[in-house]
């Protein structure tokens, strides 16, 4: 391993514990809707924004999230970006939403950078837009590996808080999602940033997911300038519930 290579993975180690950065670097990815700052908050969990996991954008969302995803050939072909792990299933909260997602993600062969609960729910026209929300864990590393315990697991109301004004809307097109947060309702105070923004596409095949974090003026501070990560899909798509 090269010193430059050492000196970006230290520094790409330290920062994903807060917060995807660009720099000399690169980047390192966010997963969906995690335009992270210092916006959470201890609201309350209400289903009332979420809809009904019976509408079809919903269920289509789900079906396109859950599974394990990388950025390895990215990462090969960019020594920009690292190889980034993402795994997505769902999970049971009964008392936070009818259609939750629990995400985990990590550099390549590192302990789980990132751990959310995603809670998906009707946009606008319940069959083309859905909405995710983003909790973060008061425990993550009481939930690390969730996704390969056996039988369903489960998550109280009690053990997440809402990541407010950072939901990502997303539109069905033709057989993709194409989303983003809205305008500047997701606070950041990292490095300077007065908010952040997350756009993303989701196929079959890739999500791409680009955070960035902005100053009061507008201009960037944190966050890939070269472009969103491209997670690759590495498992089969999940049946259609």
């Amino acid at each position: 391993m090269t010193n430059r290579t050492s000196l970006c993975m230290g520094r790409a180690l330290a920062l994903a514990l807060a917060l995807p950065s660009a720099s000399a670097c690169g980047p390192v990815a966010a997963a969906m809707g995690d335009a992270e700052g210092d916006a959470g908050g201890d609201a309350a969990v209400s289903d009332g924004e979420t809809g009904v996991a019976s509408d079809r954008a919903v269920r289509r969302l789900s079906q396109l999230l859950q599974g394990r995803f990388d950025s390895s050939a990215q990462a090969t072909r960019d020594m920009r970006y690292f190889d980034v792990t993402l795994t997505i299933c769902r999970v049971s909260a009964p008392d936070v939403s009818a259609s939750t997602l629990y995400i985990e993600q990590a550099l390549r062969g590192r302990p789980p950078y990132r751990q959310r609960l995603y809670v998906l729910g009707s946009g606008a026209d319940g069959a083309t837009v859905a909405t995710s929300r983003v909790f973060e864990f008061n425990d993550p590393d009481a939930v690390v590996g969730l996704c390969d315990r056996v039988g369903v697991q489960s998550v109280a109301a009690s053990d997440v808080v809402e990541r407010e004004g950072c939901t990502v809307t997303l539109t069905l097109q033709g057989d993709r999602f194409v989303g983003q947060t809205a305008g500047r309702t997701c606070l950041s105070t990292l490095m300077g940033a007065a908010y952040a923004t997350t756009e993303i596409t989701l196929g079959e095949a890739t999500l791409d997911s680009w955070d960035r974090g902005y100053n009061a003026m507008g201009r960037q501070v944190w966050g890939a300038t070269a472009g969103a990560y491209r997670f690759e899909r590495r498992s089969p798509l999940s049946a259609l519930e």
